[in-house]
């Protein structure tokens, strides 16, 4: 069930928001009125906040990193999670994901690579890349899988422009925005974002005693007792910056920040090249097409591009990051 989802968790850190327009221009990725992306390090907790329902997930915890750099002409992001799951009726499984990224500062250039792993066994390997014209029609190709190739759809944003073009709207006072986002981190051509937008208040870190206890949904009497969370090993956490020292923080402490609450429609238009030989989803198989969003996620991002809190809610179960550390990434005498 989880490896269906997993593109929400490349989502989450790429920073796929709401836009306008088909691309941002140049000028846009320089620091303008407080908006601009700080080349940064950031490490996260993730653990398991609510079952919203009784199923086979029983604990979630493990790790989430990523790092975007600036290298003149683009941007390049590596984000990477382990995340230990914890099932009700077989053993646990560590799923692993590598996600990396080059994003020209044009809008021209897209290329992508996803690779996830469940229990130790390959389960999805993407490479490609997307261009485009000036004019802003462009192509779909890779070469994992072979063959899979399309025209990218129109008006269409890659991640980091989603990030920039939600700040200049937060920043400009807008509560909403929606537009299309194609991340490459599966085979769909685009997802559907809609933001919802409202001001945060310092402090932007607040501090946590303790983790929140699991809320797991009744059980009835023929289910098996949930979770023996007691028995598998926690991930051991590298050592973290206290409360006091993240709110000090000048990637913090110097930035406004907007609490987003987001909704992620996935369109049916996926790439299918081969999809009986190479067992590719399908349109048949895309559940969404309808107005129930695929998952919602709520996150503080501030003015800068950094995310120090996430929220991440599917149908029957919730995922909080919680902010381990935090870096500046040197950049490039471009």
């Amino acid at each position: 069930m989880i490896l269906t989802r997993t593109r929400a968790f490349l989502i989450l850190i790429v920073l796929c928001l709401a836009a306008g327009g088909l691309y941002l221009t140049h000028g846009m990725w320089k620091p303008n009125g407080g908006i601009f992306i700080a080349p940064h390090q950031a490490l996260y907790q993730m653990t398991l906040s609510r079952l919203h329902q009784a199923n086979e997930i029983a604990d979630v915890r493990g790790q989430m990193s990523y790092r975007i750099e600036d290298v003149c002409d683009g941007w390049n992001v590596a984000q990477r999670f382990n995340l230990q799951f914890v099932y009700t009726d077989q053993p646990s499984a560590l799923v692993v994901s590598d996600y990396n990224t080059y994003e020209s500062k044009d809008g021209r250039q897209y290329q992508f690579s996803t690779r996830r792993t469940h229990g130790g066994q390959l389960t999805d390997e993407i490479l490609g890349r997307a261009e485009r014209s000036a004019q802003g029609d462009g192509t779909l190709t890779y070469q994992k899988p072979q063959g899979a190739a399309s025209s990218l759809p129109p008006n269409i944003l890659f991640p980091t422009q989603h990030t920039l073009a939600i700040l200049h709207a937060a920043a400009a006072g807008q509560r909403w925005f929606s537009a299309p986002l194609f991340d490459g981190s599966d085979l769909s051509k685009a997802t559907d974002v809609t933001t919802f937008i409202r001001p945060q208040n310092k402090p932007y870190i607040i501090k946590v005693t303790e983790v929140a206890p699991i809320k797991f949904a009744p059980l009835s009497d023929e289910e098996d007792d949930v979770a023996k969370v007691e028995e598998v090993v926690p991930i051991r956490a590298p050592r973290a910056m206290t409360t006091e020292q993240l709110n000090a923080v000048p990637l913090l402490s110097n930035t406004d920040a907007w609490r987003l609450r987001m909704a992620f429609y996935t369109r049916g238009d996926a790439i299918v090249a081969d999809a009986d030989k190479k067992n590719l989803p399908g349109p048949e198989d895309d559940p969404l097409n309808s107005i129930t969003p695929d998952y919602e996620m709520t996150m503080i991002l501030h003015s800068n591009g950094v995310v120090s809190s996430f929220t991440l809610d599917y149908p029957d179960f919730s995922l909080n990051a919680r902010l381990l550390s935090i870096a500046e990434v040197s950049g490039n005498s471009c």
